[in-house]
């Protein structure tokens, strides 16, 4: 479950970055702290493959993201 989570925070994080929209500075301490959390059940290297793998899926076809997120 955590490595979907960190594949999902890895695309929101690239979609975000092409929308050129920061976090907002009222989500910014949640943000921080979901990625506190799945950073502490994954081992490094797999965190770093799952956000790296979320930022290389395809923005322009959201809703395979959405249908990973969801377990799909």
């Amino acid at each position: 479950m955590c490595v979907r989570a960190a594949t999902v925070l890895g695309a929101a994080d690239a979609l975000r970055e092409a929308m050129r929209s920061p976090v907002a500075p009222v989500e910014q301490k949640d943000r921080e702290r979901t990625l506190a959390d799945v950073r502490e059940h994954l081992d490094p290297s797999d965190f770093a493959r799952a956000w790296a793998e979320g930022r290389a899926m395809a923005l322009e076809d959201w809703t395979k993201v959405i249908d990973f997120a969801l377990g799909g």
